[in-house]
């Protein structure tokens, strides 16, 4: 069944679309693939012969068979000599066979790149490819796999001065070149219009009950592929960023039946349902993950798949096909008419010289700790060896030990030996290496919030009781950071070293998080102006707060109405519910991000308090003394004569307060993050966890929100939906899930934010 049959309706209006906007944007020539998408009447054949294939690979009655198919490359050129642009040489072509058969092999050339959530996905298709070793009249080729083709001797316009290159390739040179499709994978290559984008074209491959259907396939007269000579093999005349032979990997795969990733149009359908979907076409080198869920909720959680074959990013960004686009694949190949024969009539025959398999590799970089690390595999041998990768002392190894060039990560300084063996049907052969690992520099990150309350701790308040025994209380008033605070202490404030943000550039604090017990946060409807402020001081743990530098004020009637009560679930148990009434997340966000100054041990984040109200009060949660040294000097507290003490000092306490800093880095001072309000709005604390964690909304408005929690591969696990959200707290409990990656989903029916959680008990 189709990944995206739930959304029928859209895809046809979405065709619809994309037709109407091909008619007004012209030809194919302007887009970098020119394959037309089949007709529907293809579509609806061949996905049925790839249901009834994949049924009897389950039953065992089909198996993925191994192919051999020859290629002739038709190069056209203008009566250049051999190796002289566009009449290119042999090894420029020869080098596309090998990127071919690594890349169908899945070992293609960066394949170790590929994301731990689709390393599993990297598929072997069974499929190699060959130069043909002779004609159609049985004579031996004397250039293996290549038919030159002079252009200005056939009668024909350059190439490179046509203005519509597929009509170029389909109407003048196909008719007269056009190799039996039953024997060989005609490949034309020339030169094109700089003006023009397209890259290449193919054909798909025709189903025996659909032959001269239009778009149902090609026909004996015009099946095969067109590439730019200049994207052509991964040596000789070639123009970067497609320079690696991926050009020619994708629209072979055409050839074979596979679709754009994109589904040709807007989120549509590519019928490989281990490929998340896609929106559209996308270019360049996109980080990953890239585009999460632009198609809709979860449809993409880990990105969409800009590595793989069939988009149109740049050579070295694409390096795989998945298990069911392999499925398409051996489907055409057992299937339809111009396929099933390919390999058949010995035109294999001629093969690279069996060369023994020779293991080597390099590593460009410097070998740093706890990173991760590519090696040049640069081993030889025919047929192209499988490799196997070993590191002693352990490392890790992703996404898998046998892949070509995978990620090694050395979790620490020193002495490694790495071990690769290099199998063929030749030998095997191994090669070792001796390498020093350092540990490097701390890699420059931007992290979201400065974690003073750790995974471990929970979150309590402290009061005292309104009563005349309590020494040092002000008679009238009450508590203890709380009620209407009996010692008048009039800023509590919470250290912040260096050292939880000496790894960020150009550290900034754009705003600070305050979390406050919404039973001790009071304002009466008579004092709605009272302001609180949230300061930050330069300073020292032995000496406290020094030089302000920072001051950001707010309503405490503000900050007393985010008070809320709600059911909601925990996400690890979906059907036990708990009310939260307590805390009230506040965010100072300050008007432009606040510069801390480079080689200071650490600054002071402090919030004043109403002291001279009788009425008015805060309390702030802090943790429960469990994850600090004797030193309880990191929280301090202003007294009524305007000093500074720390709290082991002044009250016998060493606990710290739940006022935390979000610390990004950016290079110029004032330039905010490109973030939505919604999306800077929600923070994930603690993250990494054990399981339990929160998710904290500091919210301008109350929104309603439907909150969905996904695993690695993309599956849901959890969902609810809460109302009226502004300042809330909500606790999260993956504590029953195993360790690893899972992705929170929030969004308000308009947008949508999604927040990696990284689970290590």
């Amino acid at each position: 069944m189709s990944k995206k049959l739930q959304l029928f309706c859209v895809a046809i209006l979405g065709s619809i679309v994309l037709k109407g906007q091909l008619q007004q944007a012209g030809d194919p020539n302007f887009r970098q693939s020119g394959t037309e998408a089949p007709s529907q009447q293809w579509n609806n054949w061949f996905n049925k012969e790839v249901e009834k294939f994949e049924q009897n690979l389950q039953s065992g009655k089909a198996t993925n068979v191994a192919y051999r198919i020859p290629i002739i490359f038709h190069v056209i050129h203008t009566g250049e000599a051999i190796g002289t642009y566009p009449n290119l040489s042999v090894a420029q072509v020869t080098s596309q066979v090998t990127v071919l058969n690594a890349d169908y092999a899945g070992i293609g050339l960066n394949v170790g790149n590929v994301p731990q959530a689709f390393a599993n996905l990297v598929s072997n298709t069974n499929i190699q490819f060959c130069l043909a070793t002779k004609d159609p009249f049985n004579v031996p080729l004397a250039e293996p796999g290549i038919h030159r083709v002079n252009a200005t001797t056939s009668g024909w316009a350059s190439p490179s001065a046509t203005a519509n290159i597929v009509s170029y390739i389909n109407n003048q040179v196909k008719p007269f070149h056009c190799w039996d499709p039953t024997k060989y994978l005609n490949i034309w290559v020339s030169d094109k219009t700089a003006s023009l984008t397209i890259l290449g074209f193919a054909t798909y491959p025709a189903g025996t009950s659909l032959v001269g259907i239009p778009n149902s396939g090609g026909t004996s007269l015009d099946d095969g592929v067109w590439c730019w000579s200049k994207t052509i093999g991964n040596t000789g005349a070639l123009a970067a960023p497609h320079d690696k032979g991926r050009v020619a990997t994708k629209e072979v795969a055409h050839w074979l039946g596979i679709r754009n990733i994109w589904g040709d149009g807007n989120c549509l359908d590519d019928y490989c349902t281990d490929t998340p979907w896609a929106k559209q076409a996308n270019t360049g080198c996109p980080p990953y993950p890239s585009y999460v869920n632009r198609c809709g909720i979860n449809q993409s959680p880990n990105g969409e798949m800009t590595m793989n074959f069939m988009d149109e990013t740049d050579d070295a960004c694409r390096f795989m096909f998945t298990h069911k686009q392999t499925v398409r694949m051996q489907t055409a190949m057992s299937q339809c008419n111009y396929r099933n024969l390919l390999g058949t009539h010995g035109l294999c025959s001629y093969t690279q010289v069996a060369a023994p398999a020779v293991a080597s590799f390099t590593f460009n970089d410097v070998l740093c700790a706890n990173t991760q690390l590519t090696p040049n595999n640069t081993s030889t041998g025919w047929p192209a060896p499988t490799y196997q990768w070993n590191v002693a002392p352990g490392a890790g190894i992703n996404p898998a030990p046998s892949v070509a060039s995978p990620m090694i990560n050395f979790p620490g300084a020193g002495t490694y030996t790495l071990y690769m063996t290099a199998t063929n049907t030749t030998n095997i052969s191994s090669y070792t290496a001796v390498v020093t690992v350092v540990n490097c520099p701390a890699t420059q990150l931007c992290l979201d919030t400065v974690r003073m309350i750790k995974p471990y701790d929970t979150l309590a308040t402290y009061k005292s009781a309104n009563s005349a025994l309590v020494s040092g209380c002000a008679t009238g008033f009450a508590g203890y950071l709380t009620g209407t605070n009996c010692y008048k202490d009039k800023e509590f404030a919470q250290f912040i070293p260096a050292t939880t943000y000496s790894a960020i550039s150009f550290p900034q604090v754009n705003s600070v998080i305050v979390l406050f017990d919404s039973v001790g946060t009071k304002a009466t409807a008579f004092t709605a102006g009272t302001q609180i402020a949230c300061i930050l001081y330069s300073g020292n743990a032995t000496t406290g707060p020094n030089t302000q530098f920072a001051l950001k004020s707010d309503s405490l009637k503000k900050i007393q109405s985010g008070q809320k009560l709600k059911w909601i679930r925990y996400v690890g148990s979906p059907t036990y519910s708990f009310q939260t009434t307590k805390i009230i997340p506040f965010k100072f966000d300050f008007a432009q991000p606040v510069l801390l100054t480079p080689n200071t041990p650490g600054f002071f984040a402090s919030v004043q308090t109403p002291f001279n109200s009788v009425t008015d009060s805060i309390n702030i949660f802090g943790n429960t003394k469990t994850n600090l040294s004797t030193d309880s000097s990191s929280w301090v507290l202003l007294n009524p004569s305007n000093n500074w003490r720390t709290m082991r000092f002044g009250r016998n306490a060493k606990i710290q307060l739940a006022i935390m800093p979000q610390i990004t880095c950016r290079p110029v001072v004032g330039i905010k993050e490109q973030q939505t309000e919604f999306s800077s709005n929600i923070s994930v604390m603690p993250n990494p966890n054990n399981g339990q964690f929160s998710l904290v909304f500091t919210l301008p408005k109350e929104q309603d929100l439907n909150i969905s929690v996904y695993n690695a591969i993309g599956q849901q696990i959890s969902g609810d939906r809460l109302e009226n959200v502004t300042h809330d707290m909500i606790n999260m409990d993956l504590g029953d899930r195993s360790d690893g990656i899972y992705f929170i989903e929030i969004s308000n029916g308009s947008e949508r934010v999604t927040h990696k959680v990284i689970v290590s008990k």
